[in-house]
């Protein structure tokens, strides 16, 4: 009897809790249809995989809950950024890691595109790999274009001009393509020679500064040596003027002298004094030796 009892007893127990889940269940399930989408975020809600609202605006709203309906929730102000790097893209596919310009020359090139989504559900279903895509797209543009420029107009007023045709063109075939995206900018990150030429067309680059830097080097230089020119002949100017002065004096001196002498010999035995006086001068510094002529 209490067997029985027990049994009847854990029967209305289950049934209980039973019926508890079973009414339970279904609002709980009606209840996650529910979804908030955020200010920054756009909705794309698809119904057995058929897109039926591509562009659901933010706040609370209502599906019916999986697997019937799905919503992808996708962020349309973000600015997304893809970067291209030429020499690992073809280096990985063993092909030639350097672009060719018009005139022959191999560059090196990194570009980077910054884009956002401007149409959420062709940018979710237009492809698995939308950012793939893009890619194949900004890299056959950029080659097509870059074998329409010289390497050294690239490296000036080429560069811009580079940037906006592919940023328009690949805005056109993202267009064409339904991908749902808006290309804000691609900006050229390096723009080089090959690693092998790098040396050599730096050399180059650098000898018209180096060419300069000698010729102001060389006028300094000149500068210099005038400038010591100039000082030698002013100082060669004053020596010959002293030396001048000096003969001068000396001269105006030994004439002064020789009047003065001239005035004291006035009389014939002043004169023969003086004849005397200055022949013994001379006689005695005179070594005389009177030999035999036989």
């Amino acid at each position: 009897m209490n067997l029985r009892h027990d049994i009847v007893h854990t029967f209305q127990s289950a049934r209980r809790w039973l019926m508890i889940i079973t009414t339970a269940f279904p609002v709980i399930y009606l209840l996650s249809g529910f979804y908030l989408i955020d200010a920054e975020q756009r909705g794309v809600v698809t119904r057995l995989g058929k897109v039926i609202n591509d562009n659901v605006l933010p706040g609370m709203h209502y599906r019916i809950p999986y697997p019937i309906d799905d919503v992808e929730l996708i962020s349309v102000t973000e600015l997304r950024s893809l970067v291209i790097d030429f020499s690992r893209e073809y280096q990985a596919a063993y092909l030639q890691s350097e672009l060719t310009t018009r005139g022959g020359d191999l560059v090196n090139m990194r570009l980077e595109i910054q884009y956002t989504v401007a149409e959420p559900a062709l940018f979710y279903y237009a492809a698995d790999d939308v950012e793939n895509l893009l890619k194949q797209v900004t890299m056959s543009k950029t080659i097509y274009y870059t074998t329409k420029q010289d390497f050294e107009t690239l490296l000036t007023t080429g560069r811009s001009q580079l940037q906006s045709e592919l940023r328009d063109n690949v805005q056109f075939m993202a267009d064409d393509l339904k991908m749902g995206l808006r290309v804000n900018s691609i900006t050229i990150r390096r723009l080089e020679p090959p690693s092998s030429a790098k040396r050599a067309f730096d050399r180059v680059q650098a000898a018209p500064a180096e060419k300069m830097q000698r010729i102001e080097q060389a006028l300094a230089n000149r500068e210099t040596a005038q400038v010591a020119a100039r000082s030698a002949i002013n100082q060669i100017e004053l020596q010959s003027k002293a030396k001048y002065q000096e003969i001068v004096q000396s001269a105006q001196g030994d004439a002064s002298r020789y009047q003065s002498i001239m005035s004291g010999l006035e009389t014939p035995v002043a004169l023969e004094r003086y004849y005397y006086e200055s022949l013994e001068a001379i006689t005695s510094k005179v070594e005389l030796q009177v030999t035999d002529g036989r």
